[in-house]
C-alpha cells in the first residue's frame, strides 16, 4: 500500500535541495530503500538507480565492444549488479591463463570465458 504525499511535509525549494543533496550524500546504489522516506528522497533515490543504469549499460557496451566474451560480462552483471560498473572498468584480458580477471577485496579474481567466476 502506498503511502499517500499529503502526510509529508511540503518543502521549501531549499529544503528540497537539502533532501536532494542528502539523499546523493548518503544513500548509495544498491543500499536498502525505505518507502517511508519522504517521497523527495525517493525521487532522488530513483534518479541515482537511473544513472547506475545508464553507467553499467555504457561499461557492458565498452567490454562487449572490447572483446570480452557476453558470457563474462553477463556473469559479472549477476554476480555483483552493484559494483559491476567498477568491475568491468578493471577488466584484464590474461592471455597466459586464457581468462579475464580483475582485482578486488585484495585478491585476483578470475572469469573464464564461459562465465565461470574463481579465485
Amino acid at each position: 500500500m502506498a503511502i499517500p504525499d499529503s502526510i509529508f511535509k511540503v518543502l521549501t525549494p531549499e529544503e528540497e535541495l537539502e533532501f536532494r543533496k542528502w539523499t546523493r550524500d548518503n544513500w548509495k546504489h544498491g543500499s536498502e530503500v525505505n518507502k517511508l522516506w519522504h517521497p523527495i528522497v525517493l525521487a532522488e533515490i530513483a534518479q541515482i538507480q537511473a544513472e547506475y543504469h545508464a553507467l553499467l549499460t555504457v561499461a557492458e557496451n565498452k567490454a562487449l565492444s572490447n572483446g570480452v566474451h557476453s558470457a563474462v560480462v553477463n556473469a559479472l552483471i549477476k554476480a555483483w549488479p552493484d559494483q559491476a560498473v567498477e568491475i568491468l572498468e578493471q577488466l584484464r584480458r590474461d592471455s597466459m591463463n586464457g581468462c579475464y580477471y580483475f582485482n578486488r577485496w585484495g585478491m585476483y579474481v578470475g572469469v573464464e570465458y564461459d562465465g565461470y567466476i574463481h579465485t
